[in-house]
């Protein structure tokens, strides 16, 4: 009886080596569904989530969502006025346009870069006090206004000694007093040298 269901089991798994291995109990080297296919597979999944089975461990190196993340410093700024508006003195100087003795004739516009104020008689402020000069790494320097007769042809941050008085105006601003005051002067609305911004006079 044995012989006979032996000899049907040769039949049944003429269609597969695996599956007839399997029946007559060969060890054939192949993993099997009863233990040896799925053992391998745990061990490949234990590999590549870096548990104890081994392999790769940089699923440990990723960062926890939940973590601080460190939040840009504030960039640099400098108040500059500018018209009605106010520009960043470290990034921006004021496009002043117009003729007139007064502000009201007079356009106003923060600009990036220098170059983009031509207009006629446009004038380039890049400060407007001596914080305005620190902002932009310049300690030391004032911000002067370099003027033809009593009208202001340029400003910049100069050097004390590079702003005299004979040529030059200081402009001024908040916590300026005492700079203006060492000369005998206050800081005052300018009303021709350089109309919209204040000057020690």
């Amino acid at each position: 009886m044995r012989r006979a269901i032996w000899i049907l089991g040769l039949f049944a798994c003429s269609a597969s080596l695996v599956a007839c291995a399997s029946i007559l109990g060969i060890d054939d080297g192949t993993a099997r569904e009863d233990g040896g296919a799925v053992d391998a597979t745990l061990d490949v999944v234990s590999a590549d989530s870096g548990d104890e089975g081994g392999g790769d461990a940089a699923p440990d190196a990723i960062v926890d969502a939940g973590a601080d993340v460190p939040v840009d410093a504030p960039k640099p700024y400098s108040p500059l006025s500018c018209g009605s508006s106010t520009c960043n003195a470290v990034t921006q100087g004021c496009c002043r346009t117009g003729y007139g003795s007064d502000a009201s004739p007079y356009s106003y516009v923060c600009v990036n870069d220098a170059g983009a104020c031509t207009a006629a008689a446009a004038l380039v402020v890049p400060c407007d006090r001596v914080a305005n000069c620190a902002a932009q790494g310049k300690p030391g320097t004032v911000c002067c206004a370099n003027r033809f007769e009593t009208k202001a042809t340029s400003v910049a941050c100069l050097a004390p000694s590079a702003c005299p008085i004979d040529a030059s105006t200081i402009l001024c601003g908040p916590g300026d007093d005492e700079l203006c005051a060492s000369h005998g002067w206050t800081c005052f609305e300018s009303y021709s040298t350089i109309v919209g911004w204040d000057i020690c006079k």
